[in-house]
């Protein structure tokens, strides 16, 4: 289930920014085509996870499976719809055991849609038990 289109910048210190075009036909897209709440957060994961592993490939690192496990000051001005072209920006800001923080927010344009901080376990490299 991807749902960001494309990495337009990726740091070093896993900050960046991506890309998403919501189209009509996306899972959380309702009938009316309004873009469903939980998918902002989603999406911002995702961002997080497509700058990490486009630093990993240009680095020649392995990829690093992550997981979603908090979602905290979440929250959201406007919602997105289909057709609608967003920029999602993320930031770490901590780092400890396996676990980063990162802050995220997803934009219109100019219009800040939501905010937010996430929590993302990191498994283990190379570990067969996290294998997907």
């Amino acid at each position: 289930m991807r749902l960001v289109d494309r990495v337009v910048k990726a740091g070093k210190d896993l900050s960046g920014t991506v890309e998403a075009l919501i189209s009509r036909d996306g899972i959380f897209v309702d009938e009316t085509g309004f873009l469903a709440s939980e998918a902002l957060i989603e999406l911002m994961a995702q961002a997080f996870a497509a700058v990490s592993g486009s630093i990993g490939m240009q680095e020649g690192t392995p990829s690093v499976t992550g997981y979603l496990v908090g979602v905290k000051r979440f929250e959201m001005s406007a919602r997105a719809r289909e057709g609608d072209n967003l920029v999602i920006e993320v930031r770490p800001t901590g780092e400890f055991a396996g676990f980063v923080i990162i802050d995220a927010l997803v934009r219109r344009q100019e219009q800040v849609l939501a905010t937010g901080e996430l929590k993302i376990w990191q498994a283990p490299g190379n570990d067969p038990e996290y294998d997907t």
